[in-house]
């Protein structure tokens, strides 16, 4: 497989979208589950944004809703990329680079899966 076909069956999720799918609530729920539902490609993401989206799913809607993202994983519902160390070294650079927007580690480990 090329590497072209590889990229093009991949789509990378953020905070973001894990944070709507889940709350019922969120203005971009529905969007959410509409992309999911019709989605073909596999959802890609990284440590630090599952780490980040726990978090967020924990502290403004509890314990469940995090657990329950986390167990999604076990179900196959999206890959975790590994980062290397190279890969944490430009994540500093890209941090360091973009602090004024700020650019956080979850943001930074996303622009370095893409």
């Amino acid at each position: 497989m090329s590497q072209n076909t590889w990229m093009r069956n991949l789509v990378l999720a953020d905070s973001g979208f894990w944070y709507a799918l889940i709350n019922a609530d969120d203005k971009f729920h529905r969007q959410a589950t509409n992309a999911l539902q019709t989605l073909t490609a596999t959802l890609i993401t990284t440590w630090p944004v599952v780490t980040e989206t726990s978090y967020l799913l924990q502290s403004r809607m509890g314990q469940q809703d995090a657990c329950r993202f986390l167990a999604s994983y076990h179900q196959g519902l999206y890959e975790i990329a590994n980062l290397s160390a190279a890969d944490m070294q430009r994540i500093v650079i890209l941090m360091e680079k973009y602090a004024d927007l700020p650019m956080d580690l979850a943001d930074a480990s996303l622009v370095i899966l893409a």
